[in-house]
């Protein structure tokens, strides 16, 4: 039987924190650079330990827990000398937690479960399972225009079959006529003489309004052909992207100033299935029925194959330089090529890794509990284009992935203020 296939949670870069919208900053927000909100106060910026400068926050990650009485948040912290980067010893994740009162009051002690990965956030990921059109954007914001001509046909093929058919195709009828009437009138107000060039002057410029004579007319055109065949031009998006900021040389800070990254609130969504020309919504509802059912549509397709009814084999991309890991990494990345950071705490998750980490990288039992240590997060290098420091040009830190482990148990006692969990950082090896 197939394994679940595992919910990953997305993190993209979203509004930028300014005096304006500071007050919705808390420990159980999300949010990219600024400085760390603290779950319990006391709570210290670490220092690097290669060179014993102060860290800069990165990212902070409110991922609170399945069954469990506390709100939790995770802080990741790195140093911003040029020497440091790509060091897993020159970055850190601390974890802190607080006892939530809604929580322990709803909650009897014979209830208690493990822990578990629950939303992303603190969000409800699927509000109405049986809402499939709850959401028209695709994985851009853009509105789902799929299959546009296909749709209208069938729409008015339902009006002609159902009982108001005929009153609603009237109608169009209708709409067709007064454009006709509105077609007329307009050429009956140009009134264009080839050979006059002054013959126009009735005509009000460009305003869409024909006649001057306060009876004008709203310029109409009718596109004649069918909607398949139409294209509908977008107005172009407002470039997020500084590409000069790109080619600059690494930023150059003093080695004593504390360097905090511009901050911006952070947004999650569910990672969209590979080679699904779904909606955001039908994504969304797809991962949760494979989820919890254990049940995915695209086996049937292998299996169809090898029932004769198909070659029953996906063709395996093969990356060329050798390098599977990386091709790996790149491929499940271009899913959603926006994203900053990736969350999946379930049982038996792994991160996507540049190259195959070494034995004593990665931390198997928790420093504090001896218990076992879980795969939870990922920072992805698109988060590198949106670390900027106010005053100061270039890219002041880089990295190719960093990946967070942690507590199994997410051990916690009452006193206790913050955790360290444990931090691997790789560059791509070119």
């Amino acid at each position: 039987m197939a394994s679940k296939p595992q919910l990953v949670l997305l993190g993209y870069v979203d509004e930028q924190i300014s005096s304006r919208n500071q007050q919705m900053a808390s420990f159980s927000v999300s949010k990219i650079g600024g400085t760390p909100d603290w779950c319990v106060s006391g709570g210290e910026i670490p220092m690097c330990k290669r060179c014993g400068r102060r860290q800069s926050l990165v990212v902070q990650v409110y991922s609170p827990l399945e069954g469990s009485l506390y709100h939790r948040t995770l802080y990741v912290f790195a140093c911003v000398t040029q020497e440091c980067w790509n060091r897993s010893n020159s970055w850190t994740c601390l974890r802190s937690q607080i006892l939530d009162p809604a929580a322990a009051r709803t909650t009897s002690p014979s209830s208690k479960s493990p822990p578990s990965v629950s939303s992303f956030g603190g969000e409800s990921w699927f509000q109405d399972e049986h809402d499939w059109g709850g959401n028209d954007n695709d994985g851009n914001g853009n509105a789902d225009n799929f299959n546009l001509a296909s749709s209208s046909q069938l729409y008015l093929d339902n009006m002609a079959k159902t009982g108001g058919g005929r009153s609603n195709l009237n109608n169009i009828n209708s709409n067709t006529a007064s454009i006709t009437e509105v077609a007329q009138k307009m050429e009956s107000k140009l009134n264009i003489i080839e050979d006059d060039p002054n013959a126009n002057e009735a005509v009000c410029g460009a305003v869409g309004i024909v006649g001057c004579e306060g009876e004008g007319v709203e310029a109409t055109a009718v596109i004649e052909g069918s909607e398949g065949d139409m294209i509908a031009v977008d107005t172009p998006e407002q470039p997020t992207t500084d590409i000069p900021a790109l080619f600059q040389e690494a930023a150059q800070i003093d080695a004593n100033a504390e360097v905090t990254f511009l901050p911006f609130f952070m947004v999650s969504d569910v990672e969209p299935p590979e080679d699904v020309a779904f909606s955001d919504h039908e994504r969304e509802l797809l991962l949760r029925y494979t989820h919890t059912t254990g049940h995915d549509f695209r086996e049937e397709e292998i299996a169809a194959g090898a029932d004769g009814k198909g070659d029953g084999v996906y063709e395996k991309d093969i990356a060329i330089h050798g390098d599977v890991l990386l091709h790996k990494f790149k491929k499940r990345i271009s899913r959603s090529p926006q994203q900053v950071l990736r969350y999946c705490r379930e049982e038996g998750s792994s991160p996507l890794w540049l190259h195959p980490p070494g034995q004593s990288e990665v931390a198997t039992k928790c420093q504090f509990c001896g218990g076992s240590m879980v795969f939870e997060m990922q920072i992805t290098p698109q988060l590198v284009l949106h670390l900027r420091v106010a005053g100061v040009q270039g890219t002041p830190l880089e990295f190719g992935t960093v990946t967070v482990f942690t507590c199994a148990a997410s051990c916690w006692n009452e006193k206790d203020i913050i955790k360290q969990e444990a931090v691997v950082v790789q560059c791509e090896v070119i």
